[in-house]
């Protein structure tokens, strides 16, 4: 064999093993866990993303996601996968699919921000229902429980998706599935809710009971 065959084959082989190891990014969010809209609870948790072929994994964990827990078949809450070159559906828990229902771009300082929306619900079980929104540089933003209509969580990574997550929460075009109240409606609401109704109880019972 030649010199600059084996030289070739050597450059092939190297660059097979390179194609074939994932690589691993990880860094310190937020995590806000929510209750009638407002922040119960903010937990620090690592995010570990990593990519083997054309698969994405976003673990989160309180301590740092290796590659050989993924293997052990750890799961963590939150965590789920994705393929690279797909935006048709995302696998909590590396699994179970939820399908994609929605795309919107939002722009922040004259950047575009392509925001996937997915739908999670299990046949026959009820109030599982949510919505996850989630970005490609960043992972899930937000998730909204459809079944109790109430905002479940949010991760923030960085300042500027504090930003987009601020963004989705206050949509008004109903990518976001809260359904917001207008003021007038609250006040209404409000009066109702603090008004004294006096009533008189207008039944009339028979004598006694099988009474012919």
């Amino acid at each position: 064999m030649k010199v600059s065959q084996v030289v070739i084959v050597s450059i092939i082989v190297i660059a097979s093993c390179n194609a074939r190891k994932p690589t691993i990014d990880a860094k310190l969010v937020l995590l806000n866990r929510y209750y009638h809209d407002s922040i119960i609870k903010t937990d620090t948790v690592y995010l570990t993303k990593i990519r083997k072929k054309d698969t994405v994994f976003f673990c989160y964990a309180d301590t740092l996601f290796t590659e050989e827990l993924l293997h052990s078949r750890e799961v963590y809450d939150y965590s789920f996968m994705k393929l690279a070159h797909s935006d048709s559906a995302i696998y909590l828990d590396y699994v179970t699919a939820t399908s994609l229902v929605a795309q919107k771009t939002f722009n922040i300082n004259n950047q575009e921000f392509k925001v996937s929306k997915y739908y999670y619900d299990v046949k026959g079980s009820f109030d599982e229902e949510s919505s996850f929104f989630y970005h490609k540089d960043y992972g899930v933003l937000v998730c909204f429980n459809d079944g109790w209509s109430e905002l479940a969580y949010t991760i923030e990574y960085d300042q500027t998706s504090r930003i987009l997550i601020d963004r989705i929460l206050n949509d008004t075009t109903k990518f976001y599935p809260k359904i917001r109240l207008s003021k007038e409606d609250e006040k209404i609401l409000d009066s109702l809710i603090e008004q004294d109704i006096d009533f008189e109880v207008d039944l009339t019972l028979p004598d006694s009971a099988g009474k012919q």
